[in-house]
């Protein structure tokens, strides 16, 4: 059973489990280890494929639900369309079958960018953010995935290790060492 047709069993059933026990947190961790197998079943399927079957596998209806579901929020901002979060989960299945369609025939254009200005403060000058599509977040979400699974030493390491490194070398310090602190100043330029 897949990650898209098992989750919503899965949520239904670790609902009433929270409910009857009351222990929502500790149930919300069970569903999370278990969508990440889910997960890691669906991505070895994926890589024993050649790379136009893993293409089609992540540009298929099923993948692109799942990461609909599993990656786009509510709080999303959205792009120069101006679709909300709510307006594409009512028109999903059309989204992901013509964004499936699109892709794997090779006519998916991406749309271009929203712009927008942030200000850090008054001396320095404003970093621009571009804010993609929501259709085009899931469409960058499934070429991502892809690339990682043809490229999986170019994946880049988490924060955890790093940080991780940080706090024990910084625990392990004596009161004579010394810290150097660098400041760029033009951070967005």
């Amino acid at each position: 059973m897949h990650g898209l047709v098992a989750a919503p069993l899965l949520r239904t059933r670790l609902g009433a489990f929270a409910s009857s026990t009351g222990n929502l947190r500790n149930c919300a961790l069970r569903f999370r280890r278990v969508r990440h197998r889910l997960r890691r079943c669906f991505e070895t399927e994926i890589m024993s494929k050649s790379s136009a079957d893993r293409f089609a596998a992540h540009f298929s209806g099923r993948s692109l639900q799942e990461i609909v579901d599993l990656h786009l929020k509510e709080d999303v901002a959205r792009g120069v369309d101006g679709t909300s979060y709510e307006r594409l989960l009512q028109s999903c299945d059309e989204d992901v079958h013509l964004i499936a369609r699109r892709a794997l025939s090779g006519t998916c254009k991406i749309f271009p960018y929203r712009q927008k200005l942030n200000l850090k403060n008054a001396e320095c000058a404003p970093r621009q953010v571009s804010i993609p599509t929501l259709r085009d977040r899931v469409v960058l979400r499934a070429l991502n995935n892809f690339l990682t699974s043809i490229f999986p030493d170019c994946r880049p390491q988490h924060a955890f290790p790093v940080i991780s490194l940080v706090l024990n070398t910084v625990g392990a310090m004596r009161g004579d060492d010394c810290f150097v602190k660098l400041v760029r100043c033009n951070a967005y330029a």
